[in-house]
């Protein structure tokens, strides 16, 4: 499993650093990066809905694919932690019509996070139990898929966290998304 560190902190502002040899770099685009941890199974059926923004998927990964989804509920609701939900919402819609195409497959994904960075926030989904831990240290906010030491904060599945620049500090708020 690929370790995803991101740490917002008004010294640095948001950045997300996959930190193990061999992870994939995040995808990155008009001032957005998204790392995820995990594996979307449904990623042929999720391209398919991406419209205009499916000609820019260059490859076959799922972290190409996730990203455009999630730039396109970015585009179309403008919050990040709203974008993240939305992007979960319709995995899970189209899970429902492609299951069977999927023989062994549980859910839409296999133990998903998602790391969405840009100029002035973080936003995590905890897609699966123990995908995500966060911690507060002097001056910022971390989150990571492989808390160690003390101080870790587990995210719930389905939780959405969300970390903003404003006023010299960082804004942290939590919600859990409809299972």
């Amino acid at each position: 499993m690929h370790e995803i560190k991101a740490v917002i902190s008004p010294k640095t502002s948001p950045r997300t650093a996959l930190t193990r040899a061999g992870a994939p770099a995040p995808v990155s685009a008009g001032g957005l990066s998204l790392a995820h941890t995990g594996e979307l199974v449904i990623r042929r059926e999720i391209r398919s809905l991406l419209g205009a923004y499916s000609a820019r998927v260059k490859g076959n990964s799922d972290g190409e694919v996730l990203f455009w989804q999630v730039r396109k509920m970015m585009d179309a609701y403008g919050s990040p932690g709203t974008a993240l939900e939305m992007a979960l919402d319709e995995m899970r819609t189209v899970w429902i019509s492609c299951r069977a195409d999927h023989p062994g497959a549980r859910a839409p994904y296999r133990g998903l996070s998602l790391f969405l960075a840009s100029p002035d926030s973080v936003a995590v989904l905890c897609g699966a139990p123990g995908a995500a831990a966060w911690r507060a240290a002097p001056g910022e906010t971390l989150f990571s898929t492989a808390p160690a030491g003390p101080g870790w904060k587990p995210m719930e599945d389905a939780q959405i966290a969300c970390a903003r620049l404003e006023g010299g500090r960082v804004k942290m708020t939590f919600r859990k998304v409809a299972a």
